[in-house]
């Protein structure tokens, strides 16, 4: 496993050679010599775990008497996992880091476990970084009980460390040094561990000489500042995706606590993993404000692969004390089912959620409504039915067949639409089961509104957009799609394509839009993300084999609203940093077979390789900005696009706080 930290200017201009890598083996071809490898996996590392039956911290090491551990060491269950064949004791060393007894070693008699040729540093592959510097919610003084200014003010939070946090297939989630301000990078030393309770049962075949990848701490922790036991903490939530059913929250308040493993009960909250419903999470928890007694709570979908194949919501109290669930809302949706990841929004503009918004892999489209103080009328909302049903009709068919459902795996994005209620936007697809990445069926990009009344949306109740040719430039090749509200700023495409309703008429009469992505096997698993009055979105096409670079994915970016392509020049395709409506070398718009001769604007760019979905970046005061993407052939690519024009404004929780 590896990570890189890369310096990006003000000019969005991104390093070339990294400033410092994890990982191991000898340098890597950017020059960065390992660093975790170099760390002893007895006095160098800090390693810690929590008991599965209470989820209490205490450091990862074996018990001094492992028949009866002690109160502070890991307990008699967890020694028995890892000691099957009696080689316990150097199996905790060896995932601690320990090569003395991997093949190759020199002793007589020491290959016991699996070598490890790049060091102990997991892959890391669904696990995305979060960078925590000092607090910066920006919460008002008057949000709780104490001001969050005072808390953010003092020398031990302001000057605090800055901490990268990722999840690897070694077991652990790692902390990493990322410097101590805006101008040191740091060192990218681990500062400590996590070994989730969860995945003991599959920690020995690590160790295993005949070992095949599994998944461990795959998912991407959320971290936030919170408010509980009278003051203000900086919490990390975090499921483990295929690795494990359930989640787990650390207090990463005060990092310079990571360098004694004896911190470990002040570090470790709790986990969640023992409830039947609970499943394989895969999407990022949130950590919210609720109307209930103002606690603050983690809200988390089920997931996949539950016991019972359920679509759950749970709301879980951020503090360790007391009930951990604070309400757990049923979807009664089918089986084999599982609910993604959601989305809060506060409606009232006090901080304080009101509304959940998530799909799942039946298609359906959820709304919860949490806006009462009495956590008892907290719902379902359209009396248990989704908000909308994704699905598929192949055209020109007699008789009409059932809609094929669409899975809905990743988190809906929400704005506020100029006609009242919310927009609710998010892709389809499926991408984490062995044979998705063959799947044909025909997946699509939804934009639905919520009208803040009882009736579920259907697709009849949307305008249809399409995608109507690409072409190629270079390597890289672009896509055309349709202006069907009202009349383009571009050349039009003509009858049936563009201007195939009024503005005015489609405000009033439609409930949104919706595209079918046009590729086979493409799909859209990453989130939907408004911005500056556009959807931006981000499709994949998989490789038909497991090599992790081969597919393609599609950067494309819609009008919010409406869906049409985008009025505004949406790429700098010529790569000169200003945006014009020449064709080709001599502006942003492209010929396209199916276009005007005198261009178009280009609604999409594609992308080498697989990507989990784009950062942005500014350029300065440049009107372009950079879409920004790692991908599955260990690029980083940038994408320049123009700024927008700043429309409709995202209305999620934590933009409105």
């Amino acid at each position: 496993g590896n990570l890189l930290s890369f310096a990006a200017s003000l000019d969005g201009t991104i390093a070339s050679a990294s400033s410092w890598g994890v990982g191991s083996g000898t340098a890597r071809k950017d020059g960065v010599a390992p660093v975790v490898k170099d760390q002893h996996w007895d006095t160098g590392r800090r390693i810690i775990t929590a008991k599965a039956s209470t989820g209490a911290g205490v450091p990862f090491r074996w018990p001094t008497n492992p028949g009866s551990p002690g109160t502070r060491e890991i307990e008699a269950s967890q020694v028995s996992v890892l000691n099957a064949d009696g080689q316990g004791a150097l199996r905790l060393r060896y995932l601690r880091g320990d090569a003395s007894y991997e093949v190759g070693c020199t002793a007589p008699n020491c290959a016991l476990f699996r070598r490890r040729e790049d060091g102990p540093l997991g892959d890391i592959i669904n696990s995305a970084p979060v960078y925590v510097g000092p607090p910066d919610a920006g919460y008002a003084n008057d949000f709780e009980a104490k001001p969050y200014r005072q808390f953010a003010a003092l020398d031990k939070h302001k000057n605090r460390r800055r901490v990268v946090y990722v999840g690897a297939n070694d077991g652990m989630l790692h902390a990493f040094d990322a410097g101590t301000s805006a101008s040191d990078p740091g060192t990218g030393a681990e500062l400590f561990a996590f070994v989730p309770s969860a995945v003991y049962p599959n920690l020995s075949q690590l160790s295993s000489r005949n070992y095949a990848h599994r998944y461990y701490v795959d998912g991407t922790p959320t971290v936030g500042d919170v408010f509980y036991d009278n003051d203000w903490h900086t919490l990390l939530v975090s499921g483990m995706r295929a690795g494990a059913k359930g989640l787990f929250a650390l207090d990463v308040t005060d990092p310079s606590k990571f360098n004694l493993e004896s911190n470990a009960p002040s570090i470790v909250k709790w986990e969640f993993n023992g409830d039947a419903d609970m499943g394989h999470v895969f999407g990022q928890p949130l950590l919210v404000k609720t109307n209930h007694e103002g606690k603050w709570a983690v809200i988390v979908s089920n997931g996949y692969e539950s016991t019972g194949g359920k679509a759950v919501l749970y709301i879980l109290d951020a503090d360790a004390n007391g009930v951990r669930v604070i309400k757990k809302l049923d979807t009664g949706s089918g089986t084999n089912n599982g609910l993604s990841a959601p989305t809060a929004i506060d409606t009232h503009g006090d901080g304080i959620v009101d509304l959940v918004y998530a799909g799942d892999l039946n298609g359906n489209l959820w709304k919860f409504d949490i806006s009462s103080t009495d956590r008892a009328s907290w719902a379902v909302g359209f009396s248990g039915a989704p908000l909308f049903r994704a699905g598929y009709v192949p055209p020109n068919t007699t008789p009409a067949p059932t809609a094929i459902p669409q899975p809905i795996t990743s988190a809906p994005d929400v704005t506020r639409h100029p006609r009242g209620g919310y927009l609710v936007a998010f892709g389809t697809g499926r991408y984490y089961a062995v044979a998705d990445n063959l799947n044909t069926e025909i997946q699509s990009v939804y934009a639905v509104r919520d009208k803040l009344t009882s009736a579920t949306v259907t697709r009849g109740n949307l305008q249809a957009q399409h995608i109507v040719d690409s072409t190629v430039r270079g390597t890289k090749s672009f896509r055309l799609s349709t202006h069907a509200v009202g009349i383009p700023e571009d050349p039009t495409l003509g009858t049936g394509r563009d201007n195939q309703i009024d503005r005015a008429i489609y405000l009033a009469d439609k409930q949104g839009w919706f595209l079918d992505l046009p590729s086979t096997r493409e799909r859209a698993v990453a989130d939907v993300v408004f911005r500056s009055g556009r959807l931006i979105v981000v499709s994949i096409i998989p490789g038909t084999t497991c090599e992790a670079p081969a597919g393609t994915s599609w950067l494309m970016e819609f009008d919010a609203v409406t869906g049409n392509r985008l009025d505004v020049l949406t790429f700098d395709i010529n790569n000169d940093n200003r945006l014009s409506r020449g064709v080709d070398a001599a502006g942003d718009y492209l010929l396209f077979t199916r276009g005007s001769n005198q261009g178009n604007n280009v609604t999409g760019q594609s992308i080498d390789g697989i990507t989990s979905g784009s950062t942005t970046i500014g350029r300065g005061s440049s009107a372009i900005e950079d879409r920004v993407f790692s991908t599955s052939g260990g690029r980083i690519d940038q994408i320049g696009v123009g700024r927008g024009s700043g429309g409709t404004g995202r209305a999620m929780w934590r933009e409105v706080r």
